[in-house]
């Protein structure tokens, strides 16, 4: 057990558990290393991407026990934001045959009811930015996982 910064400024005690790889699309900097940081002191292997081709790239080579996306985000290498690029990223994930049952995360700034009803279509969670209740999330999924 050990304390820990979480993404929205909070300090949480954190336990480890057994690690299982997650992969984390985030494009700002400093939320995907704050949010890898903790995702690692909770003991998993991370692998990041920064917009959705990168991350579909890391979907098709890789197997996840949890895959936790931001929505607005480049599609690849340009500046420019796509508004749905994250939720499309775990619609993309639910459908490949070796994610299915994989808890989806979207963890995102973005509010609004069409989104959260868009995410229960493909039984994908919604944790809005900056969550105290990230650790307890995250814990919960992984361990209702197999």
């Amino acid at each position: 057990v050990f304390a820990a910064q979480i993404p929205c400024g909070a300090t949480k005690e954190v336990q480890m558990t057994s690690q299982k790889r997650v992969l984390l699309v985030e494009d700002d900097k400093s939320v995907l290393e704050s949010t890898k940081r903790l995702l690692v002191l909770m003991g998993h292997q991370v692998d990041t991407a920064t917009n959705y081709i990168d991350g579909q790239a890391l979907l098709n080579k890789n197997t996840y026990a949890l895959i936790i996306s931001d929505n607005r985000m480049p599609i690849g290498q340009e500046a420019q934001l796509h508004a749905t690029a994250g939720i499309e990223l775990l619609a993309y994930a639910w459908w490949q045959e070796k994610h299915k049952g994989v808890p989806l995360v979207l963890y995102t700034g973005d509010d609004s009811d069409k989104l959260k009803t868009d995410l229960a279509e493909f039984g994908a969670h919604y944790l809005q930015k900056p969550s105290s209740e990230f650790v307890d999330i995250i814990r919960k999924l992984m361990e209702e996982r197999p």
